[in-house]
C-alpha cells in the first residue's frame, strides 16, 4: 500500500488534497439553499430603517451575522465529527496520525476562515440581484469559477504557469490553501490573512451596493 501525494509544495496527501476541496466546493454552493433570504425585490424596509438612524453598515452585518450563524449550525456536526475522528481516517488522511489537539484545531480555523469568505461572498452576490433565478444562477456559475481556479476539480499545477500565480493568489485559491494548510506541518498564516481580507473587501463592497441602493433607487 503506498500513499500518492499531489506532486507540488503543498505536499498533502490525495485524502487531504480533496476532503479540503469537498468542504471548500460545499461552503461555496451552500448558499443556493438560503439565496431567497437574502434577495431583495424592494428597499422599502431598508429605506424605513435609514430614515430611523440605522446605518447601512449595521444592515449589512446583521445580514453577515444571521448568514454566517446559520452557515455555523450546519457546519457545527460536520466539522466536530471531522475534529474528534480524523485519527479513524489515517488509511484515507495520513497526516491525521501525527495530528495533536493543536493540528486539530487548526483544521477549526482553516474551516471558520473559509466560512466567513463564503458567507461574504455570498451577500456580494446577492447583493447585486434583484430576483431569485438571478441571485441562484450569479452564485452556482461564480462559485464553479473560484473553486476551478482554486483547484478544486484538479490541481493547480496542470495549469500553464501564468494561470498557476493567479489562482493561488485568487480568492478560491487562497481559502483553499487556508483549509488544506491545516494538514501540513507548515500552517499557512498568510493564507488565512488573504483570505479574510477578501473577505472583508466583498463585505466592503457590499456595503457600498447597499447604500447606492437604498440612496439612488
Amino acid at each position: 500500500f503506498s500513499v500518492k501525494e499531489i506532486d507540488s509544495g503543498d505536499a498533502v496527501s490525495v485524502g487531504a488534497y480533496y476532503l479540503s476541496a469537498m468542504i471548500l466546493f460545499f461552503l461555496l454552493l451552500w448558499g443556493l439553499g438560503n439565496a431567497f433570504l437574502y434577495i431583495r425585490r424592494d428597499d422599502s424596509m431598508q429605506k424605513v430603517l435609514v430614515s430611523r438612524t440605522y446605518k447601512v453598515f449595521y444592515l449589512v452585518a446583521s445580514d453577515f451575522i444571521s448568514c454566517l450563524l446559520l452557515l455555523f449550525a450546519i457546519m457545527a456536526l460536520p466539522t466536530s465529527a471531522l475534529v474528534f475522528l480524523v485519527q479513524y481516517a489515517e488509511s484515507f488522511i495520513p497526516e491525521a496520525e501525527s495530528l495533536e489537539f493543536a493540528g486539530r484545531m487548526k483544521i477549526v480555523l482553516g474551516i471558520g476562515t473559509a466560512m466567513i469568505f463564503a458567507v461574504s461572498l455570498e451577500l456580494f452576490l446577492l447583493e447585486t440581484v434583484r430576483d431569485s433565478v438571478s441571485g441562484l444562477s450569479l452564485l452556482f456559475i461564480t462559485s464553479v469559477f473560484f473553486a476551478y481556479l482554486a483547484g478544486i476539480f484538479y490541481p493547480v499545477e496542470f495549469f500553464p504557469k501564468a494561470m498557476q500565480v493567479f489562482a493561488r493568489f485568487s480568492p478560491g485559491g487562497l481559502a483553499f490553501d487556508a483549509i488544506r494548510s491545516s494538514f501540513r506541518e507548515s500552517f499557512s498564516l498568510l493564507s488565512h490573512v488573504l483570505t479574510l481580507s477578501y473577505a472583508a473587501l466583498f463585505f466592503v463592497l457590499t456595503v457600498l451596493l447597499r447604500k447606492r441602493r437604498i440612496t439612488h433607487e
